[in-house]
Parts: structure tokens; C-alpha cells; sequence
């Protein structure tokens, strides 16, 4: 009887060892997926720590009115470049000539275009910007927008 019972206590022990070690092997894979996840957290963390982010508006005061580019990102804009109904902004019939090109544009500033709307303008233009930033992904915006 003595060596049944020892019999039954050691088939025990030998199945919580298993269950143990089952539960055991569960926990560390949910480790190692949450360590996964934590990781793409911060990575996506620097990255938006990293980016500019350039949108665009048109404003209007009286009879003037502007193209306005806005960073709202944290990281500086470089080698921007914008387009208007797909032509390069300076080479666009709304853009007087003489304007400086914004190439830059700092974290959380803003620059205008002038533009040159007048009656035979279409009421709605296409604008596309495109730049590059400390996170090494290129960066792009692009939206239509109405003079109106």
C-alpha cells in the first residue's frame, strides 16, 4: 500500500512539474511579446520625436492672400519642396516672381508664399509638399485646397 501511494505521489509530482514548466514556457513567450511591443512603443517614440511634420493653408486678409506652411512636427524640415497643381511652387502663375523658395522650416514655425489670385483663377488648387527630417523617413503632405 506504502508503495502505492509512493507511486501515485511521484505520477503527481511529475505532473505539476509538467504543468509548471508548460505554465513557465507560456509566460515567457507573453515576456517576450510584450518586450516586442514595448520596443516598437519606442521606437515609433524617437521616430515621432525625429519628424517634421509640414501642412499647408491658404489664408486670406482683405484682397491678399497666402500659402502658408506650417511644422507642426518636432524635429526640423530640409530640402523641402513644394508643388502647386503639380508645377513646382516658383514656376506656378499664382507665385509673383522674385519669392524665395522655403527649403527649411524650423520645428513648430510657420512661412507664407504670397499668392496672385485674381478672377480667371480656378477656385481650388492642389498642394503637395515633400521634405526630409532627422528621421530619415521622407516626409510628404498633399491636400486640395480652396481660394474662396
Amino acid at each position: 500500500m506504502s508503495l502505492l501511494l509512493s507511486i501515485v505521489a511521484v505520477l503527481v509530482s511529475i505532473g505539476t512539474a509538467i504543468a509548471a514548466y508548460r505554465q513557465g514556457s507560456h509566460q515567457a513567450r507573453l515576456q517576450e511579446r510584450l518586450l516586442a511591443l514595448e520596443q516598437v512603443r519606442e521606437r515609433d517614440r524617437r521616430l515621432e520625436a525625429s519628424s517634421a511634420r509640414i501642412q499647408a493653408a491658404v489664408q486670406r486678409s482683405g484682397s491678399n492672400y497666402r500659402l502658408r506652411l506650417v511644422n507642426t512636427g518636432s524635429s526640423e524640415a530640409r530640402m523641402i519642396s513644394t508643388r502647386i497643381d503639380g508645377k513646382p511652387i516658383l514656376t506656378h502663375d499664382l507665385v509673383p516672381q522674385g519669392v524665395k523658395e522655403i527649403r527649411r522650416l524650423g520645428s513648430g514655425a510657420s512661412a507664407d508664399y504670397p499668392l496672385a489670385v485674381h478672377m480667371g483663377v480656378e477656385p481650388k488648387i492642389e498642394v503637395a509638399i515633400e521634405w526630409e527630417d532627422s528621421s530619415g523617413n521622407p516626409g510628404s503632405w498633399s491636400f486640395v485646397l480652396s481660394l474662396r
